[in-house]
Formats: C-alpha cells, sequence, structure tokens
C-alpha cells in the first residue's frame, strides 16, 4: 500500500490540533500529490481489483493509528482485525426467536449502537443531521449494552457522564443554605460537557437527569464493581436527586408534593407541573440514590429525605379515577405513560392505574405515536417502548403484539429510524429507540428483580422453540433454550464480581410457574440447573 497524506493544523484555539488525512491504494504503480488545495492520487494503469484505505489522525488521539503497520499489512490484515473485533462484539450474546424479522431488528440495533460509538461514549449519531454528534441525556443504554453482554461499553457511558460533572455542577449553581444544588446537566451536550443546544423548550427538561442517572446505576447493577459504584455512579445519582430536591421538589399547602413546572415530553403542553414522566424520573432518582447510600454506607439523613421524597411523589402522582395522567388535568394519552415502567419501573406492576394507563396509551397510541405531531402510525421507538412494558407487566402476547408494530417502520436494512413514513422520515440509525427497542426484546426473555431472575417473562404463546444467552445483575449470564414451549436447559455462569448471594429463577413451568434457587454461587463458576 502507497500513502499520499495531506496534513493539517488549527491556529488560535485553547489547545493545539493538528492531524493527518492519509490514503492508501494498493496499487504498485500509484503515485501521490499534496498541494495546498488537495491531494491526489493517480493510477496510470489500473488493473483488476484495487483496494483503498484512508486513515484519520490527529493530536486528541491516544493511541494514533501506526501508519507503517498499516502499509505492511495492507487489506488483509486490517479485514482480518475487523473481523475479529465483530467477532467478539457478536460472541458476547446470542438471542434465537423464531420472529426473525424482530431478530434481525434487534442484532441492526446492537450493531448501530456499536458503529456510533466514540472513546467518550454513545452519541446520537455521528452525522450533521445528528445533532452533530452531539450526545443526550434522555438515552436507552445501559440497559439494553448491558443485558446484551456489552458492559464495558455501558461502564464508558457511565464513566462519560461522570467525567464532565464538573460542568454540571458548575450549572447548577451554588447551594443553599439547606440544599445542595446538585448536577444540572446539558440537554445536549459534547465531549467536555458545555450545552449545544439551540434555544428551545427543551432547555426546560429536567428528565434527562432521570436517565442520565438510569445509566450509571445499571451499570453498577450489572457489574457489582463497588469502585464503579463508589467512584462514578453514586456521585451522578446523588448529585441528579439533589438537583431535583432543589430546584424541583414542591411541597404544596394542600399537603401535596409534587414536581414544578418543567418541559416534559416536547410534544406535550409546556410547561407543566406534576408531569407523569419527569415525576417518576425524580422518583427514581431519589431512591437509587437513597439505594446507593445504603450500600455506601453513607448520607443517612439525606437518604431518608430522598426515600420521603420519594414516597411522597409517587403518592401524588397525576391521576383520574381510572389510570394516571401523562399531565394534571391533561386527558389525553402520551407515550409518556409508560414511565412508571420503563424507562424508570418505579410503579408496582399490579398498580391499577399502571396498568390501565399502559392499556390506555396502546388503544388510542395513533394519536400520540411520534414525538412531533406528524404521521398516521406509531413508531418504531414507542412501540417498542410500549412492548419493554408490557412485557414488564408479563403480558407476552401485548409485547410481541407491539414489537411487530414496532418493526413495521423500521428500513430496508431493519434499521430503525426516528420516524418513518412515506411522508415524512427523520433521523435513521437515531441512537436512542436503538437502545429501548434491544432491551424491549431483551425484556422478554430475561428480567431481574432484586435477587430474583425471571427467564421467559414475556414469551408470547405461539414462540415453542427459542434460546438466547444474556447478562442478569450482580455479574451473571443466564444461558436458556426452550423446546415445544418447555425449558430443555437452563444454565447460569458467575463473574469475578458476583456477591454470592443466593438466586431464584423464575420460569414457565408445566401449567404455570417452576422456582429453582441457588443458595449461592462461587465466583468465575458455572452451574447447569437444568439440563437436556
Amino acid at each position: 500500500f502507497r500513502p499520499g497524506e495531506i496534513s493539517y493544523e488549527f491556529g488560535g484555539m485553547e489547545k493545539e490540533f493538528s492531524g493527518t488525512i492519509s490514503v492508501f491504494c494498493s496499487a504498485s504503480d500509484a503515485t501521490s500529490t499534496v498541494t495546498d488545495s488537495g491531494g491526489r492520487l493517480t493510477l496510470p494503469r489500473p488493473k483488476g481489483t484495487v483496494d483503498f484505505f484512508v486513515v484519520f489522525r490527529d493530536s486528541l488521539d491516544d493511541t494514533p493509528v501506526d501508519i507503517e503497520s498499516v502499509r505492511k499489512g495492507g487489506r488483509n490484515a486490517l479485514f482480518a482485525a475487523h473481523s475479529a473485533s465483530w467477532m467478539d462484539f457478536w460472541n458476547r450474546s446470542f438471542v434465537d426467536i423464531p420472529d426473525k424479522k424482530i431478530l434481525s431488528t434487534w442484532r441492526t440495533a446492537l450493531y448501530n449502537l456499536k458503529c456510533w460509538s466514540t472513546k467518550w461514549s454513545i452519541p446520537v449519531g455521528i452525522l450533521p443531521t445528528h445533532w452533530n454528534g452531539a450526545y443526550f441525556g434522555f438515552t436507552f443504554f445501559a440497559p439494553a449494552l448491558c443485558s446484551s453482554g456489552h458492559i464495558p461499553e455501558a461502564v464508558k457511558v457511565a464513566k462519560f457522564w461522570d467525567s464532565i460533572r464538573p460542568f454540571a455542577s458548575h450549572r447548577a449553581g451554588k447551594p443553599s443554605r439547606d440544599k445542595e444544588a446538585g448536577l444540572h446537566y446539558s440537554w445536549q451536550t459534547i465531549e467536555d460537557g458545555m450545552e449545544r443546544s439551540r434555544g428551545g423548550r427543551w432547555l426546560d427538561h429536567y428528565l434527562h437527569l432521570a436517565n442520565i442517572s438510569r445509566e450509571c446505576w445499571t451499570a453498577w447493577q450489572y457489574t457489582n464493581d463497588r469502585t464503579l459504584l463508589a467512584s462514578n455512579a453514586y456521585p451522578v445519582v446523588k448529585g441528579c436527586a439533589q438537583r431535583f430536591r432543589s430546584a424541583q421538589v414542591y411541597e404544596l399547602k394542600d399537603g401535596r408534593t409534587i414536581i414544578g413546572a418543567v418541559c416534559d415530553l416536547e410534544r406535550l403542553p409546556c410547561p407543566a407541573r406534576n408531569a407523569f414522566l419527569t415525576t417518576c424520573g425524580a422518583i427514581y432518582c431519589f431512591e437509587k440514590a437513597a439505594e446507593g447510600a445504603a450500600i455506601l454506607g453513607v448520607d443517612k439523613e439525606e437518604a431518608a429525605e430522598w426515600r420521603r421524597l420519594a414516597a411522597a411523589l409517587k403518592r401524588d402522582l397525576p391521576k383520574n379515577s381510572e389510570r394516571y395522567l401523562a399531565l394534571e388535568g391533561y386527558e389525553d394519552t402520551s407515550v409518556a405513560l409508560l414511565s412508571g415502567l420503563m424507562p424508570y419501573n418505579v410503579l408496582d406492576k399490579d398498580d391499577p392505574l399502571q396498568v390501565a394507563a399502559v392499556d390506555h396509551f396502546e388503544k388510542n397510541g395513533l394519536t400520540a405515536g411520534n414525538m412531533y405531531s406528524v404521521g398516521t402510525r406509531i413508531c418504531t421507538w414507542y412501540a417498542a417502548w410500549l412492548a419493554g412494558s408490557q412485557a414488564i407487566l408479563g403480558d407476552g402476547d401485548g409485547a410481541y403484539r407491539n414489537m411487530k408494530r414496532a418493526t413495521a417502520s423500521v428500513g430496508h436494512f431493519n434499521e430503525i429510524f426516528e420516524i418513518n413514513e412515506p411522508a415524512y422520515r427523520s433521523c435513521p440509525w437515531c441512537s436512542s429507540p436503538q437502545g429501548t427497542y434491544v432491551e424491549s426484546v431483551n425484556n422478554m426473555l430475561l428480567q431481574c428483580e432484586g435477587d430474583t431472575i425471571l427467564v421467559a417473562p414475556a414469551v408470547p404463546k405461539e414462540w415453542k422453540d427459542f434460546s438466547f444467552r444474556l447478562r442478569a445483575h450482580d455479574d451473571m449470564e443466564v444461558s436458556a433454550h426452550f423446546s415445544g414451549g418447555k425449558a430443555v436447559s437452563l444454565s447460569v455462569a458467575t463473574g469475578a464480581r458476583h456477591s454470592g448471594r443466593k438466586k431464584c429463577f423464575v420460569l414457565p413451568g408445566d401449567g404455570g410457574v417452576r422456582r429453582l434457587c441457588v443458595d449461592g454461587m462461587a465466583r468465575n463458576h458455572r452451574k447447569d440447573l437444568i439440563v437436556k
């Protein structure tokens, strides 16, 4: 391979920035020239197949590409390294289900998340159409990545939010006499934490603080890495809980406790008090901050206050006599009605108002099926969000019904769009819907409730033959195979940080539920619970 190279340097910046762009060509007689206006590769007598390869290097690279090794190895070495990396990626988990369209979309969604992943985190996409590679806080990555075995990717996301805590603290401002200001992350940030969105109602969001907390807390749940909890996850969750407490919790004269006026989902009236999704997010932050404090043995007084506020907010969620409401007095439906289950899972599965709210969204979702008031059907993101919520309720047929609806709008390569209809198309490969889709499929196959592992908790009746290998909380991996509707194999493997606590596995059995309990497993150990 013969390279042509262009060097560049930006001046007038706080930090010097320079780099090179190298273009390789496999033709032995290729020549290269570089001028002030660009570079040129010339092939005097091209024959057969000619390979080109472009290498970008800049002064921000921690480990810049070794140009000489690329030149000597050529295409075959590069392709072998590339293939080995993807082989490792796909070997971290597997899912095999009867519906191959859903399976293909699941794989494409994971593929997309990996392709978008940078060394900092996962942006909306690395394109001008995708907010120029910025990072949103309202993301759904960690449960999808962790349950699918891509825990290093999820840990990277958590550590990114921790790395920009100083800016989030600066934006939150100084504490008052009795309240810490906490952390207020930018709605749309670049790598240094700075706000990069244009002005709009989205700057009045608080809901993203809950999702950022969920990204960090979920990484801890799956790894059981106490250092990650103490150094990265808990400081973020605590700071977001403090921000909700200092800026948005109102204890009213009528005895109610609510979240104040915010921009909830942008399609809803704004600003709005006691918004269901934002309030569920605040409850999540308070509950997880209190749980983290208990595990680490810190902040006991503050943790007691967080628990009190979570209970009060839960008691005073907006509702009518039949179901929860997206906003106080707002009777129309919204995907926000799902948030007591997914993404925050702060309400009981047998809460009749939450169950009714999920049913209401499914029956009326076409009127609120997209993020904006466009289109004629429910978008992939919202349909998958609904399916994931139904999976948490144990409704396998409902989850499957809506996963099929979610898949109806995917593209030619089974890629997920933000919105994809003939008359309106927005943002293919947008990263948050990908995470929601993967999480919802995985929810049908495996869920964790404390030290109880639910195996196949929401599989539709028509799925008789399926198998999977997915991750569970507490550094565990669960493998299962069902044939003819019955579990014929079930095994669990522990990692280096597994706690050794007793685990109970609940799965469908003959005419009911089967329960298998393991008193404790050693680390780095495998145990077969059901053998063919």
